[in-house]
């Protein structure tokens, strides 16, 4: 199911902030998917490992399933499956560089 690009626009204003919308757009671009794509309900393998990049690195960052799972727009029970699967041996690289720019521009306090 697409969602159309008002039900997503209202979706990112509610409920990321600047931080997690860099991360998605950073993916979003990366990959070549829209903002549909990545939080639309079906989506193909690929993109729901490019989710699962989104997830690890929120919960890298401190956040809890919960938390995730709001940003994301999914159930809990969604995220913690997928914090379990490791990340495809072809998004390590990619993984790495996202990672490297989240928490660059915005580091974790101690």
């Amino acid at each position: 199911m697409k969602l159309s690009t008002e039900r997503v626009i209202q979706h990112v204003q509610e409920r990321l902030n600047p931080r997690e919308l860099l991360l998605v757009n950073s993916i979003c671009s990366m990959f070549g998917i829209t903002l549909q794509q990545f939080f639309g309900k079906k989506s193909s393998a690929r993109v729901i490992a490019y989710r699962n990049l989104f997830y690890k690195i929120l919960r890298e960052a401190g956040y809890s399933c919960k938390d995730i799972a709001y940003v994301g727009g999914k159930n809990h029970s969604t995220i913690v499956y997928h914090l379990k699967k490791s990340v495809p041996e072809n998004l390590v690289t990619s993984f790495a560089e996202l990672k490297e720019t989240y928490f660059t521009q915005w580091p974790i306090k101690s």
